[in-house]
């Protein structure tokens, strides 16, 4: 079984693929950077445009229930005039 995070904006697409990831209560999940999916992310927050943050996958089992937390953290430099 697959699950695919994903951040997209336009033509611009980060994700991320688990393979038989188990998923039990307070589960976290590691985004890495090896593709440069979160250089695609600050790509994507630079355009200061909305962008989609989904999840998809399946489940072996029935009538479950998922909740997903995505936290970006950014940080803005002002530059005086």
């Amino acid at each position: 079984n697959n699950m695919v995070v994903s951040v997209v904006s336009g033509t611009k697409t980060a994700s991320w693929t688990f393979t038989n990831e188990q998923m039990i209560q307070g589960s976290t999940l590691i985004l890495t950077n090896d593709n440069g999916q979160w250089d695609t992310v600050n790509s994507i927050l630079n355009d200061l445009t909305e962008f989609t943050a989904t999840v998809t996958g399946e489940t072996s089992e029935d009538d479950v229930q998922f909740t997903y937390q995505l936290e970006i953290k950014v940080r803005v430099t002002a530059n005086p005039l």
